[in-house]
């Protein structure tokens, strides 16, 4: 488990402070929404759903085409949310983090699917917004196997998500350690095995333990 201390930026507290501010990441289909519905409801706070983008049919169809539009539309969503959980002021709980963005567009860029020129516009724009914004207390990062994953995926049965291959997801899986274990070093995060689900209060007992 990662638990590892992490610097605030004092110039964005000094004007926002959160009551309790945490994000869940981890492979498709984990069960990031599963789990953030049920942390919503335990701390009785409000809930960030992933936004799906209006590119994604289109990039299913045509990856190398969209590939760019889809991480660009999602980058946007991500930041305007992330922004209107720094201004409420209030408890949240956000099923994917802005972070996570930038596993997908290395896998896009590694398998060819898009060009430099779009990746490095792309990364520019990530960057800059991320020193913008205001991190989690904490990210809790449900590790699982990807065939876990693969299988979860096809039993809650979203069309645009009918042909994601195994491979793709094991390839995903890849950058998402490797991008943890960079991030771990600069934000707090939480590293759960969830080959199987936890029951709510073994999940709560262990964020507590992160937040103390």
């Amino acid at each position: 488990m990662y638990n590892i201390d992490y610097t605030i930026n004092e110039t964005l507290n000094t004007y926002y402070t959160f009551t309790m501010y945490i994000s869940i990441a981890g492979l498709i289909g984990v069960g990031k929404t599963t789990l953030a519905t049920r942390l919503s409801e335990f701390y009785k706070c409000q809930i960030y759903e992933e936004e799906l983008s209006k590119y994604l049919d289109d990039f299913y169809k045509d990856q190398k085409k969209y590939s760019f539009q889809l991480q660009i539309d999602l980058l946007n969503r991500r930041y305007k949310q992330q922004q209107e959980i720094l201004w409420s002021d209030k408890n949240a709980i956000q099923d994917r983090t802005i972070y996570e963005d930038q596993i997908f567009c290395n896998l896009l860029k590694h398998s060819g699917l898009m060009d430099k020129r779009d990746f490095d516009t792309y990364m520019d724009l990530f960057n800059t917004i991320e020193k913008t914004i205001a991190r989690p207390d904490v990210i809790i990062y449900l590790r699982a196997d990807p065939i876990k994953a693969y299988h979860r995926l096809k039993q809650r049965g979203r069309e645009c998500e009918k042909e994601v291959p195994l491979e793709y997801l094991k390839l995903l899986n890849e950058e998402y350690e490797k991008t943890m274990s960079k991030l771990c070093k600069r934000m707090k995060i939480v590293v759960i095995d969830y080959n199987e689900f936890l029951e709510t209060n073994d999940v709560v007992n262990i964020i507590e333990q992160a937040l103390n």
